[in-house]
């Protein structure tokens, strides 16, 4: 409780009754400025009053303290509501500052995307020219005796001596390379599916027969999941059409 809102003794009150009351002491005490004044200003409205206050001051003291209380319990919750109100623009101001993070955050976020979808868009204008550029829409509508020369032509450019397999009871390989001591068995799979495990097979085959020292499959395609799993477990190379894609480009640069 604040001083102003003290409650106030009747002992006191009593006290300053008795040396200060022809001056109004008791009366200035429990708040009762004007006529504390009064007294002060009329020596006690010559005693008369000082003596009836003798009887005054006990419920006077009573209800100046039931005013104080009922005072104090304002001011306390005009401090609550003053108090709420601080913390309600608090709590504003707050979600105004997350409220322009995120409204930040969003943008950096949509600026960002848009970015990176430029990007994907130049990457894959990139990506197409460079497909339309390596010749692979060509390779996608040979035959596959044609798949196998023109990767008899590709390999021959990269320094590897290339033997073509007969049409028939070829065991497996389409092709076999030899280049610094090392045989390569090759098959070609010109494809307009993903290429299976039966092609794994044959060229894991095609390499014993061969006694090649490694195996591979080149495709204008891909490869099924289990394909690549098989190719993992028992060595066979892929090459598929990425990585042809790669070769073509690097053929075409080297022209």
């Amino acid at each position: 409780m604040g001083k102003k809102y003290r409650k106030k003794s009747k002992f006191i009150a009593y006290l300053l009754w008795l040396f200060l009351g022809f001056a109004g002491g008791h009366r200035f005490y429990i708040g009762d400025y004007f006529k504390g004044t009064f007294m002060l200003l009329t020596f006690g409205g010559c005693g008369i009053w000082w003596f009836f206050d003798f009887f005054a001051i006990s419920s006077r003291v009573y209800y100046r303290n039931i005013e104080l209380k009922q005072l104090e319990s304002k001011r306390r919750a005009e401090e609550f509501r003053i108090e709420n109100l601080r913390r309600q623009e608090e709590l504003q101001l707050q979600n105004q500052i997350r409220q322009e993070a995120f409204r930040r955050q969003e943008e950096e976020r949509r600026l960002l995307e848009r970015e990176r979808a430029e990007q994907r868009k130049l990457e894959e204008l990139i990506r197409e020219q460079r497909i339309r550029e390596s010749g692979i829409y060509q390779i996608d509508e040979m035959t596959g005796e044609d798949f196998e020369e023109f990767l008899y032509v590709l390999y021959k450019g990269q320094g590897y001596n290339v033997q073509l397999t007969p049409k028939t009871g070829d065991f497996g390989a389409d092709l076999i390379l030899t280049k610094n001591n090392r045989k390569i068995a090759v098959q070609a799979k010109r494809y307009k599916d993903k290429v299976g495990v039966g092609a794994i097979q044959e060229i894991h085959t095609a390499k014993s027969y061969y006694r090649a020292d490694e195996c591979w499959v080149v495709t204008n395609n891909y490869y099924t999941d289990s394909a690549v799993k098989l190719a993992a477990s028992s060595g066979v190379v892929l090459i598929d059409r990425n990585k042809l894609i790669g070769m073509l480009v690097a053929k075409n640069q080297g022209a």
